[in-house]
């Protein structure tokens, strides 16, 4: 729980970074923030006509919410289990080696298994 809530901090960090700002070249021209939609419209990057090809920022920003938001937490279900499983047989709930491998055969490992599929089955968007 406490990785999940790391990585959502650090992702909020990452994607409060990730502002709309125009740079003027010309010094007596304005520096506008795109905060009106029509001024964002008229707003072009010059990138020698493979800008189709391109993801804009805000497809960018999609992308890595859907990672975090979907991939990563199929992943991490699987993973809380089985640290949860591990954490019922181990430290200050430890009994007896019998009963520690039978919830990591039983429950941890499997888990753990799952995470692993779920997380090779993440594609990465061309």
């Amino acid at each position: 729980m406490k990785k999940l809530l790391g990585l959502s901090v650090i992702t909020a960090v990452l994607l409060s970074a990730c502002g709309e700002v125009q740079i003027s070249i010309n010094k007596d021209q304005e520096v506008e923030t795109g905060s009106n939609k029509k001024d964002n419209e008229k707003v072009e990057l010059m990138n020698d006509g493979v800008e189709s090809e391109e993801m804009t920022d805000a497809d960018k920003q999609k992308a890595i919410l859907q990672f975090i938001n979907e991939d990563i937490y199929k992943v991490a279900e699987y993973e809380v289990v089985a640290f949860q499983s591990l954490a019922s047989v181990s430290g200050v709930n430890f009994t007896d080696d019998p009963t520690v491998y039978k919830e990591l055969t039983r429950n941890t490992i499997p888990a753990y298994e799952k995470a692993l599929k779920e997380a090779k089955d993440i594609e990465a968007e061309p």
